[in-house]
């Protein structure tokens, strides 16, 4: 048995944040699966409630792109993953 094919998007804050929650909104509605953030730190936002803020307005799966492990205590982002997948029901890539 096969498994659909996914696609998924890498979504950085690089405007404000109605234009990036719309944007979110046609990400959904276009047929992506995966919604990721990178960690960009001072850059723009954490990627946690980022990525929360994408699961409560839509159905899309979420991850992080990648973390800025120097700049994060490993307990820390292992917690901000463990949060993340609580108030995610589960909506990881990996699920």
């Amino acid at each position: 048995m096969t498994r659909p094919f996914r696609f998924g998007v890498v979504a950085p804050l690089r405007t404000d944040l109605p234009t990036w929650r719309d944007r979110v909104r046609r990400i959904a509605d276009n047929g992506y699966s995966t919604l990721l953030m990178p960690d960009f730190p001072q850059m723009q936002p954490a990627p946690g409630p980022m990525l929360a803020t994408v699961a409560a307005l839509t159905d899309l799966r979420v991850g992080t792109w990648v973390y800025a492990s120097p700049l994060r205590p490993a307990w820390l982002t292992a917690w901000e993953a463990h949060s993340l997948s609580l108030v995610t029901e589960g909506r990881s890539p990996r699920s």
